[in-house]
């Protein structure tokens, strides 16, 4: 887990667009990144937590040409069946594709609740 610690409290439809982005890292050449948006209640993770919340949309899978290049990570969820009123905290599961260390970094979040 990246301790992010996003929020957003869902008001009427309980469905939210939840995009995060940023520039992905990793320590070996032609290795990769692999992130994926988790999202839960109560405390939000600390970077370096194992695994927690729940997983949501399909990832983002990018790969580093060099050693430390940085390249574009952005993944997108549609998340539903969440409980208007109830704070949920955002955060990323990050790591490298088969070797080295990931890093995420110029993080940004953007989530909106969507619906009627």
């Amino acid at each position: 887990m990246m301790g992010l610690a996003g929020a957003i409290t869902p008001q009427s439809t309980g469905t939210l667009e939840v995009t995060i982005t940023g520039s992905c890292y990793n320590s070996t050449s032609g290795d990769g990144s692999s992130m994926t948006i988790r999202y839960g209640t109560g405390t939000a993770p600390a970077n370096g937590a194992a695994l927690t919340g729940t997983a949501a949309g399909n990832g983002a899978i990018s790969t580093a040409a060099a050693n430390n290049q940085a390249h574009v990570c952005s993944a997108t969820a549609i998340i539903t069946g969440l409980v208007p009123g109830t704070t949920y905290w955002l955060d990323a599961a990050l790591k490298a594709v088969t070797g080295g260390t990931a890093t995420l970094q110029n993080v940004s979040i953007s989530a909106v609740e969507i619906g009627s």
